[in-house]
């Protein structure tokens, strides 16, 4: 009879998981006689029993008030300026926003995975996330242990010493070995090439202490000043290539950027005309491959065994302000990408409103977010990967370089604009965000051919962006305050990512 009853209970749970995490809530506080209360997840020692995604966190709102941008310049260094070492780099006990525990402490970083074995993707049924055959009186679906070792998250860039440290801490929380950052060369260098520049001496320090916190870097450069572009201001690469290549030999040569760094992705997303508004080069692979060479040229001439990536493309199809990805990582190869051995090929696998396991497609008229490959996780992934083996690149690695869902129903302003194309995003629930996370991460992770995968993002969702209902604030785990050091809230995520990466798995 107990046996049929476990069965059941497991059924159950693999059909309605939200409605058994509700049930079995509820039955608990009854036995005690209490009424229901919210149930608080934060990171316990390694001792205490595991978490599950039913873990619920309470939400509050937003600060909205804003009164200046959330980008700190900080204060002024001198070209000789050199970062004290630091007795709590990978302090995690700051006390910034709702009480957390100190992530317990981990082992030396290995090499970050890059060798993989040809893989052939297969279309699969839809799966649903392996659950455990527990006692009635558990909560089902314990969160996986997975290889931290591969595991990153983006924060913000351009901040002063104090909000970049707390920001590092908040990140150690996570228990993730890789951080991502992007270069924004045209805030780093508004005034030509200058290795003494303020801002870009600031930004040399921060990535020091990301160092003496123990955490790898990606760098991502992107958004050329508009000295090398014939004064446009928009958007984009620099009219002549070779100028990305002299920026980066700069900073190879001319600043200690170069030693903090791990990996570098070159430029962001180039089939979007948001990161590519030129008319130097076309708007295709093409185009791309001409900027890809000389960059990748000056990176090899500093170090042989720093690991490029190429861009992670946004997946999306053809409009007249952006290419199918598909497309264009084709067209990259057409012009030449298959001839780079020692590189790895970065992808952005978003999955919009669909669950990491579900696959295109099933379009349904009054929703925009299911009726293309690009809408959904694994397809994603799968494309990058046949593209790549039918390039002759079976043996090279997919690196994650952003990934991740949005939530805005708890954010207190209207959606994006326009609204009706973004109806997608109030879809998901912030506990649905950390349980598509959770198990993107376990997929992808499990696969011989991906290597280290970033998350987007920690701490976008500050008051200015929030206000100005930009997209980039629905994805991130924190609601920052204005100060960008506080967080008035946290989404569920935070709180159980590092009951994924608390040990060996």
């Amino acid at each position: 009879m107990w046996d049929g009853v476990v069965a059941s209970l497991v059924m159950s749970i693999k059909r309605f998981p939200q409605l058994v995490m509700i049930l079995v809530s509820l039955a608990l506080t009854a036995c005690n006689g209490t009424p229901p209360r919210v149930i608080y997840v934060t990171p316990t020692p390694e001792t205490s029993p595991v978490p599950t995604l039913a873990g619920q966190v309470e939400q509050s709102q937003p600060t909205t008030d804003v009164t200046r941008a959330p980008l700190v310049v900080g204060p002024a260094v001198d070209a000789q300026y050199t970062l004290p070492p630091s007795p709590t780099a990978a302090a995690t006990d700051i006390p910034l926003g709702p009480p957390t525990e100190t992530v317990p402490p981990r082992g030396a970083l290995p090499t970050a995975g890059a060798t993989s074995t040809p893989v052939t993707p297969q279309p699969s049924a839809t799966s649903a996330p392996s659950t455990q055959a527990l006692p009635p009186t558990a909560i089902p679906t314990a969160i996986p242990l997975m290889d931290k070792t591969r595991m990153g998250i983006q924060l913000v860039t351009n901040l002063g010493r104090a909000e970049w440290d707390t920001s590092l801490s908040r990140a150690k929380e996570l228990g993730v070995e890789w951080i991502k950052v992007q270069l924004n060369w045209s805030f780093l260098q508004p005034n030509g090439m200058n290795p003494n520049e303020e801002r870009l001496k600031l930004f040399e320090i921060n990535l020091e202490t990301a160092k003496q916190f123990g955490f790898k870097v990606i760098l991502s450069v992107a958004k050329a000043p508009a000295w090398t572009r014939n004064g446009d201001q928009a958007s984009g690469p620099p009219s002549d290539p070779q100028s990305l290549a002299d920026f980066l030999s700069m900073i190879f040569t001319q600043t200690k950027i170069g030693s903090t760094l791990d990996a570098i992705e070159i430029w962001n997303e180039p089939n979007l005309g948001a990161e590519w508004n030129t008319d130097a080069y076309p708007f295709s692979g093409e185009g791309y491959m001409r900027l890809f060479g000389p960059a990748y040229g000056a990176i090899r001439g500093y170090s042989s065994s720093m690991v490029i990536i190429s861009a992670g493309l946004a997946p999306t199809g053809n409009t007249d302000r952006t290419r199918n990805d598909r497309e264009y990582l084709q067209e990259m190869y057409d012009a030449g990408l298959g001839n780079y051995r020692d590189i790895v090929i970065g992808a952005h696998p978003y999955g919009w409103a669909n669950s990491p396991d579900t696959r295109c497609c099933d379009p349904s008229l009054d929703r925009g977010w299911d009726d293309q490959p690009q809408f959904f996780f694994l397809d994603t992934l799968d494309d990058t990967r046949a593209t790549m083996n039918r390039n002759g690149h079976t043996d090279i690695p997919i690196w994650v370089t952003e990934f991740g869902w949005t939530v805005w129903g708890d954010l207190g302003v209207p959606l994006p604009d326009p609204p009706e194309n973004n109806l997608w995003m109030m879809e998901n629930s912030a506990q649905e965000q950390a349980n598509y996370t959770l198990r993107a991460f376990e997929i992808g992770l499990s696969r011989a051919d991906v290597g280290v995968m970033v998350l987007w993002n920690l701490n976008f969702a500050s008051p200015l962006p929030i206000q100005n209902r930009e997209e980039i604030a629905g994805y991130s785990l924190l609601i920052m305050a204005e100060d960008h050091t506080q967080f008035t809230s946290a989404r569920p995520l935070f709180y159980l990512l590092p009951f994924a990466t608390r040990g060996t798995p």
